[in-house]
């Protein structure tokens, strides 16, 4: 997820600078983290649990295009062995607003192969509206 600063963090500080970054420059850096990470890490909605977004690395592992991805919903991305497992992570991201530490589980690749994985995630909102990553 990309983080966007607010307008309190900026006022402490006049001039935008915090160290020897501009407030700008730290809000560039955090769409370069997700764009960078060598984690997979992706965007989803809650409510209907389709992918909204995947970072490069995400996309290279699972074998997708992002057009691809944006087709997938968050069971379509775990294996079909593990559906019920998936189920009950969705169940936590919602009740619990996240997820931490889940091992054990594996991402299902385009060619059918899986990927073991471990995930930690929260809830987030945007406009009023709950992402998960």
């Amino acid at each position: 997820m990309v983080l966007r600063m607010t307008a309190d963090k900026h006022q402490s500080n006049p001039n935008n600078m915090i160290g020897r970054f501009t407030a700008d420059e730290i809000e560039q850096a955090h769409g370069a983290v997700f764009d960078t990470a060598a984690d997979i890490m992706y965007i989803f909605d809650v409510d209907s649990l389709q992918i909204l977004d995947m970072n490069p690395r995400g996309l290279e592992e699972l074998g997708y295009t992002i057009t691809e991805i944006r087709q997938k919903d968050f069971y379509d991305l775990h294996a079909v062995e593990e559906r019920e497992r998936a189920e009950q992570i969705v169940e936590m991201y919602r009740r619990e607003g996240g997820i931490y530490n889940i091992r054990d589980l594996h991402l299902r690749k385009k060619d059918g192969g899986l990927i073991p994985v471990e995930k930690n995630g929260r809830i987030t909102e945007v406009n009023g509206k709950p992402l998960g990553h």
